[in-house]
This record gives C-alpha cells, structure tokens and sequence, in this order.
C-alpha cells in the first residue's frame, strides 16, 4: 500500500528533492555544453583567429593547382602554423560533436555551412597528409558527415530537440 497518499512528509521530502536534485544536473549538463559551443565559435572569430583564417583562405585561393599550394606550405612557416592552428580548431570542434561535449543542434545552426565549406576547400590538403601517412582530419570529417545527416533527416533533428539538445 505505497501510494502518493500513505507517504510520510520525510518522504515526499525526499522524492521532492531527488527530483530537485535531477532537473539540476540537467540544466546544469545543459549550461555546460552550450558554453562549451558558444567558446568554440567566439575562438573562431577572434581578431587573431580572423587573421589565421584569411592566412589559409588567401593560401587555397593562390592557385588551382593542389601540389603547387602545397609546396608554398615547405616554404612559408607562417603559413604552415595558421593552416595547422586552423585544422586543431575544426578538429577540436569534430572531437567535442564526436563525443558530444557541445549542443549539438546548436553546434550545427552556428557552424552550417562553415564547417561543409572549410572540408570542401581543405579536403585535398587533408587527403595529401593522410597519403603520407599523417591521420588528420578524422573528428573534422566525422562531423562534416553527422552534420549532412542531421541537416538532411528530420527525425535526427526532432531527436536531438527531444533530448533538449544535450
């Protein structure tokens, strides 16, 4: 006979409080991981972020020729540590999604169509690296494709609005 009616006071305390308790780790879950999306689109656009970008835009822009471009990053040592601070970015954003330390939804509306674009532009660097052995680009391409999925289904976006976006 334990219905809601029979229960002491202590205990409707105590089941109050567990609830309490829970809807408090959530929303705190919850701050924690839109934190975590919005500090990785503020790094994207720091003045200083802003410059690497332009430094690895102006560097693709430079010539058609892939093995030509690729040559110029031997040459300029500047230009070899903005593409590689570039590449930690989006592969420290493609960790985060993979293991799900950001709001994914969110993640998705901020970064659409940046991150497709960036992999579109950078695919034949990252190909060039992994051709001599060097694994780059794995987490950036993961999210590249979790992101085409997303955008493309809708149950996987009601899925994820459904969780509240954790």
């Amino acid at each position: 006979m334990n219905t809601i009616a029979s229960m002491g006071l202590a205990d409707f305390i105590s089941v109050f409080s567990l609830l309490f308790l829970a809807l408090g780790i959530f929303l705190t879950l919850r701050q924690f991981k839109l934190t975590n999306t919005l500090e990785f689109i503020k790094r994207y656009n720091e003045p200083d972020f802003v410059n690497v970008r332009g430094i690895v835009n102006s560097w693709i822009d430079s010539s058609d020729d892939d093995h030509k471009r690729i040559q110029a990053i031997a040459e300029d040592k500047i230009l070899e540590s903005s593409i590689v601070a570039f590449l930690n970015l989006l592969t420290e954003l493609g960790v985060a999604v993979n293991n799900k330390i950001v709001n994914i939804p969110v993640t998705y509306q901020l970064w659409y169509p940046a991150i497709p674009y960036h992999w579109k532009r950078l695919e034949f660097y990252i190909t060039d690296r992994r051709e001599q052995g060097v694994e780059i680009g794995v987490n950036f391409e993961k999210v590249v494709k979790s992101m085409e999925r997303y955008r493309e289904k809708r149950y996987v976006r009601f899925y994820y609005w459904l969780r509240m976006g954790l």
